[in-house]
């Protein structure tokens, strides 16, 4: 621990503490919502071990990791971006961050896309597949860095690319979140005719997803200031400080997404249910009447249907 400890120190110590609490909260309520929701219908358990299952989790995890991992560095040697074992260690739950939300973001957005741009979706599919690999990247020069800490030069040439391939993987993120913001907000603001009603399932998405965007473009433009003043700025810490809270707010979101989509699934399904017991309810008090009585049978089943405020068959 360090001497020379500051206010500002402090203070970025205590809130990033308070996020990875936070995010190891929602890592662990990730985890027992997929092991253990209980929906009524069956068909709704078939797979809990999905790709959007696992991002969310990870995504959860990793920030909860790098805002500890911060923290930790303040603790030791003030910046975050000191060569260390620390830095590296943050570098990589950054950028499996960053790749998780793009995974997560781009599953549950992919159908609105298409429906709203065709061209849109392709150029969005590509970025999915190639942006993680530029979050990624930064690991090999940071890397680098703290192996060559004994030479002070080459070590500072690496730390300067570990800050470009940074900046760099943050506008790629930034400039997807701005495509997604501008899918959701031509969604929502659609004017439908008096026949067509929009999926309800697209207007959870546009919605959670339009605040999880806004909240990753403020994280990518802090990020970007803490960038340009450098790790030796008063407000570098503070900034990076605030991008992880950001960052555990889009977290927040996403999961909140989930729990709609589950909810509108689950009393979909139970609806459907319902619906057919009740049709064959009908049917079976009909079984006395004449087979060719097909007038009587389609006005009771109509009635019922109606009482209960289903769809008539």
């Amino acid at each position: 621990m360090r001497s020379d400890m500051t206010s500002d120190d402090i203070a970025c110590m205590a809130l990033t503490g308070v996020t990875a609490t936070f995010a190891l909260a929602e890592t662990i309520f990730v985890l027992v919502l997929v092991i253990s929701f209980k929906d009524s219908p069956p068909k709704l358990h078939e797979s809990r071990i999905t790709i959007v299952n696992v991002a969310l989790f990870l995504g959860c995890f990793s920030t909860a990791c790098m805002s500890a991992l911060f923290m930790l560095s303040i603790l030791m040697y003030h910046s975050s971006r000191h060569p260390s074992v620390f830095t590296v260690l943050e570098d990589v739950c950054f950028a499996l961050m960053q790749s998780t939300y793009l995974i997560f973001a781009w599953n549950r957005t992919q159908a609105l896309a298409k429906n709203q741009s065709p061209i849109l979706f392709r150029r969005l599919m590509l970025a999915v597949k190639i942006i993680p690999g530029f979050c990624f990247l930064s690991i090999i020069p940071i890397t680098m860095s703290v192996i060559n800490i004994p030479n002070p030069e080459i070590s500072r040439v690496y730390f300067y690319a570990f800050m470009i391939s940074c900046g760099a993987s943050g506008t790629c993120v930034l400039a997807f979140d701005l495509a997604l913001l501008v899918v959701f907000q031509r969604f929502l603001t659609q004017n439908y005719g008096a026949d067509e009603t929009p999926s309800q399932e697209f207007i959870i998405v546009a919605h959670y997803g339009r605040i999880s965007s806004i909240f990753c473009i403020v994280v990518g433009i802090v990020y970007a200031a803490a960038l340009s003043l450098g790790p030796d700025h008063p407000l570098f810490n503070v900034l990076i400080s605030v991008c992880y809270v950001f960052m555990n707010i889009v977290w927040v979101s996403l999961i909140f997404m989930k729990l709609e989509i589950k909810r509108f699934q689950t009393d979909k399904e139970s609806t459907r249910d319902v619906e057919k017991d009740l049709v064959q309810i009908a049917m079976s008090s009909l079984g006395e009447l004449d087979a060719s009585n097909t007038i009587n049978k389609n006005v009771l089943v109509s009635s019922v249907c109606r009482s209960h405020h289903l769809p008539i068959q």
